[in-house]
């Protein structure tokens, strides 16, 4: 069902899908979808060209999030929408929910600027606050606890012409080798190399690569602010090994408005994931190239 009680029908599905499909994002990420249809009103058939083991994970993808056709606020997950403007948002568990419900019946998401301490910016060490008590005793909160969160930032690059993933990998093992993410000019535990993906999971080393990088090379990094030391301790590295690193800042935390990165012309990127766990992506291969390090939060 959805949010508004309608009926969910195969055919909206197949609809949104395929206008989803018109998005060249999601065009790549669905490359081996050729045809969706609705042989069945409880049945959606996807003809591939081969076969797609990671199919049921590449539709949960956020870039796949399935809408009320006529309404993209309406949707028919287990929290429904009920309230949203500049200082609230409130979610409340949607009872037709097809599998568990949630725990809670609940929650608000209460945006309070008057909080927020300008002389930490958007700084990593700026707290996330969490305050239970109602909006009008908001000014009168006092702190009971706070703690520090782990999370973690990631450079990827693409390899393309002129930029071969032999010289990736190379890049990668100039920053393990030179220990500049350990060496950073920020408060002590900061900003700290990652040495596992997940516990017990170590961190590769890649072997030493000989050949010379690129005469130049482009990074791409938002924030939070402390990855200005980063990008900076980066550019230095490469310009002792002979390439020029051109560093782009890009203030906000999303890349769909930076033209260079959508067309996918970029070297490396570079952002900020916070979150919970310790959870890190590494990948080195033919096509992208993931370098982790953990970012400490206030919270």
């Amino acid at each position: 069902m959805w949010h508004n009680e309608e009926p969910i029908r195969t055919d909206q599905l197949v609809t949104q899908l395929q206008q989803l499909l018109q998005d060249p994002r999601v065009s790549t990420l669905l490359a081996e979808v050729v045809n969706i249809a609705a042989p069945h009103p409880l049945a959606v058939r996807f003809t591939l060209r081969r076969s797609d083991f990671w199919l049921p994970h590449r539709l949960a993808h956020l870039l796949c999030l399935l809408p009320h056709h006529d309404d993209a606020s309406i949707g028919s997950g287990p929290w429904k929408l009920m309230h949203f403007t500049p200082e609230l948002v409130r979610i409340e568990s949607h009872a037709r929910w097809h599998l568990r419900l949630p725990l809670l019946q609940a929650v608000e998401y209460w945006i309070t600027p008057q909080l927020f301490d300008p002389m930490l910016g958007s700084s990593c060490r700026h707290p996330v606050q969490i305050a239970i008590s109602d909006a009008g005793d908001l000014k009168s909160l006092q702190q009971v606890s706070s703690s520090i969160s782990l999370g973690f930032c990631y450079l990827l690059c693409r390899p393309r012409a002129g930029f071969t993933p032999a010289q990736a990998r190379r890049l990668f093992q100039l920053i393990q080798q030179s220990g500049i993410i350990a060496r950073l000019p920020l408060d002590e535990g900061l900003i700290t190399p990652s040495q596992e993906l997940l516990p017990g999971w170590p961190v590769p080393l890649i072997d030493a690569e000989t050949l010379p990088l690129p005469s130049s090379l482009t990074l791409y990094y938002q924030l939070p602010v402390e990855l200005h030391q980063t990008a900076e301790a980066l550019r230095q590295l490469l310009q002792q090994h002979g390439c020029t690193l051109r560093v782009v800042f890009h203030e906000v935390k999303s890349w769909h408005s930076v033209p260079q990165i959508n067309r996918g012309y970029r070297d490396g990127r570079s952002a900020d994931r916070g979150c919970a766990g310790v959870y890190l992506g590494w990948l080195v291969t033919a096509r992208q190239s993931v370098a982790p390090f953990h970012v400490h939060r206030s919270g």
